[in-house]
């Protein structure tokens, strides 16, 4: 018989039985979250992960949901990026909007942060009662040099769906 080097999903799970769970509450990502979380990556583009809590991350390189409650300092840094995003968007687009509220965001990094930004737009001067355009952001924050922001990615939420729809047209 051929063996294999892939784990049924039984294996994976007893596997995960073992996991650790430290006196602070935190546990080891299991095999089971770590397939959801790649797989979100992949659909999302890291703009939408799922939150497993108290879950121990042992690579900067994951990307995870901030509590926009509880990290103030992150949420000052989001909100600079996001207006940063939306002025790059402008100038590339000849358009003229203003970052209204953060939806979400998500984080990785370690030398600096990267911010996979969800937040809603208006143009500048109008009404409170204009529906808000949705927009994502991924925008790199370097540390310590806080000057460094660089904006890889500028768009609204819809814009793939929106231009296959216009293209089948």
């Amino acid at each position: 018989m051929a063996s294999s080097n892939h784990l049924s999903e039984e294996e994976e799970e007893e596997i995960d039985s073992d996991d650790e769970f430290y006196q602070d509450g935190y546990h080891t990502i299991t095999k089971k979250e770590e397939r959801e979380y790649f797989r979100a990556v992949e659909e999302s583009e890291g703009f939408d992960v799922p939150d497993f809590g108290k879950v121990k991350v042992f690579s900067c390189s994951l990307i995870i949901p901030i509590d926009m409650h509880e990290n103030s300092w992150m949420l000052k840094e989001v909100r600079i990026s996001a207006n940063k995003a939306i002025e790059h968007y402008n100038k590339e687009n000849g358009t003229n909007f203003e970052v209204v509220e953060i939806v979400k965001a998500n984080h990785s990094g370690c030398c600096g942060s990267m911010y996979y930004i969800t937040f809603n737009v208006k143009p500048i001067g109008t009404s409170t009662e204009f529906s808000p355009i949705t927009f994502q952001a991924k925008v790199y924050y370097a540390i310590p040099i806080k000057d460094i922001i660089d904006v890889e990615l500028c768009k609204p939420k819809f814009f793939n769906l929106q231009s296959s729809l216009i293209s089948d047209q």
